[in-house]
């Protein structure tokens, strides 16, 4: 076994063991091997896996990492322009705002970016997940359908 491999497994394990923290080195590998949807005993996890369970499990925390940046950093401004209420009145607004007709706590992260997002956006300027995509050229825009450029 190469040392990368050791020193990949080590960082990937040591993050995952300080969030569950109550559990014995042991009792974290059962969890991972469980988790994996490994049928077989412990003894038999290989290293590959417990790799590749981890880094997945890491990717699925940075996507999530990204999220609350991104609700967070959109709430901000829309807070300041409303700052004599609480955070609980604040997305109340918001739900009103966007037209969403559940209850509160069914309202997504989906919801608030998009709200946030258009609240941002000056009056008669494009929604921003269209503008991304915005071409001036038909040419240039057919092209990149077209995957070409």
């Amino acid at each position: 076994m190469h040392n990368s491999h050791i020193d990949e497994l080590i960082k990937l394990l040591k993050p995952i063991w300080l969030k569950n923290k109550e559990l014995t080195f042991l009792e974290l590998l059962t969890l991972i091997n469980k988790e994996a949807g490994s049928a077989q005993p412990l003894g038999n996890l290989s290293d590959e896996a417990i790799i590749t369970y981890l880094q997945a499990l890491q990717t699925k925390s940075n996507e999530t990492v990204h999220l609350v940046d991104e609700v967070l950093e959109l709430l901000a401004p829309y807070w300041i322009k409303n700052n004599e209420l609480s955070l609980m009145a604040l997305l109340a607004l918001l739900q009103k705002q966007s037209g969403f007709s559940d209850t509160l706590d069914k309202l997504t992260d989906s919801v608030i970016i998009y709200h946030l997002k258009m609240d941002q956006t000056e009056e008669g300027e494009m929604i921003p997940g269209i503008k991304k995509d915005c071409e001036d050229d038909f040419q240039t825009a057919l092209l990149k359908a077209r995957g070409l450029i």
